[in-house]
């Protein structure tokens, strides 16, 4: 069953088309085809095009409610993190937000709460406003989620 509150964002990165080209039937409403062209990619993909699809990976499943795939995308983003030294804080914000989407689908909203604030903080080191403006729709969502309408209206101002 698909979420109906979960829109994946369409960011276009012309480094992961195969990305962006999976997220056009999950916005148009088929989270089935989405998921099978994004598989597709994903598992034909090496270490260093698979770390930039694992973030379209989670959206999809997520916005096709496989809450199970999703998280698995999310242990192998973090996992990939986890395999440098001294990660990239890209590789870090990317790894920390999928982790915030899947702990709000999975009902954790604290640890969700944790994540995207961490998340928002690495985006924002990064200057990248717009994926620093999607923390800030999904901290709304788990501050409503966690019944504080004060602090989710605040973030989505």
């Amino acid at each position: 069953m698909t979420d109906p509150t979960f829109v994946p964002h369409l960011s276009f990165d012309p480094l992961r088309p195969q990305a962006a080209l999976a997220l056009l039937p999950a916005a148009e409403g088929d989270p089935v085809a989405a998921q099978a062209m994004i598989r597709r990619g994903a598992d034909a993909a090496g270490e260093a095009t698979r770390r930039r699809l694992l973030p379209a990976v989670v959206d999809i499943e997520l916005a096709a409610g496989d809450v199970a795939a999703a998280r698995r995308a999310a242990d192998d983003l973090k996992g990939l993190r986890g395999s440098t030294p001294d990660p990239p804080l890209l590789l870090v914000a990317s790894a920390t937000t999928a982790d915030a989407h899947v702990l709000l689908a999975e009902g954790d909203a604290q640890s969700a709460l944790d994540a995207a604030e961490r998340a928002r903080s690495a985006w924002s080191s990064l200057h990248i406003p717009y994926e620093e403006a999607q923390c800030r729709v999904l901290l709304g969502r788990v501050h409503a989620a966690l019944t504080d309408s004060d602090a989710a209206s605040e973030e989505l101002e």
